[in-house]
């Protein structure tokens, strides 16, 4: 996008160039399955609507025993471009 402005003597220079994306924060996705893989437990969802801008990253928490969140990219990180596309971890 550029602008200039204009008066009873002409047109200014216009401005550089300012790109923009529209977006909004996509919508909540879909766990649809827990599977035992022997000592861990593998997560699948469905991806939301992205709400018009791609899903670069997922964030994963875990709940402790003691009901606490946890989040533990060395088991599952939400920000690798593999477990984002497929929507598995």
């Amino acid at each position: 996008m550029q602008v200039r402005a204009h008066n009873k003597y002409g047109a200014g220079p216009w401005s550089s160039s300012v790109s923009y994306i529209a977006g909004q924060k996509p919508d909540t996705p879909t766990v649809l399955a827990l599977t035992l893989n022997d000592v861990y437990v593998d997560i699948t969802w469905d991806a939301p609507f992205d709400n018009y801008l791609a899903i670069d990253a997922y964030r994963i928490l875990i709940e402790a025993n003691d009901g606490t969140f946890i989040e533990t990219p060395a088991l599952c990180d939400g920000s690798d471009s593999t477990v984002v596309a497929a929507e598995l971890c």
